[in-house]
């Protein structure tokens, strides 16, 4: 079986209750890393290559933003492999959409 890793960053902790929570009914899926900064979390994906990740625009309790760690990943030449990207967000501003 090929599990599906994850990393969640997200500052909301109720949400990665809830992610984590979710994630626990499947033996397939992963979560390998959960963190509310932008830069751990570029390091996480360099370190860990998760296959996906679930990325929230908007950090107000952690450091940069979700789009901090998608322009990273796409400028970085480095990053040998780029996740799956999931964006969530809690901004319902015209701009966002």
């Amino acid at each position: 079986m090929d599990t599906l890793t994850i990393l969640i960053l997200e500052d909301d902790f109720d949400e990665c209750t809830a992610l984590e929570r979710y994630a626990c009914k499947f033996d397939d899926i992963a979560i390998v890393s959960i963190t509310n900064s932008a830069e751990d979390a570029v390091e996480d994906i360099r370190r860990l290559s998760p296959r996906a990740a679930i990325i929230d625009l908007e950090l107000h309790e952690g450091r940069g933003s979700g789009l901090d760690v998608i322009r990273e990943l796409y400028s970085d030449t480095d990053i040998k492999h780029r996740p799956y990207i999931l964006v969530t967000t809690n901004n319902t501003s015209v701009i966002t959409y």
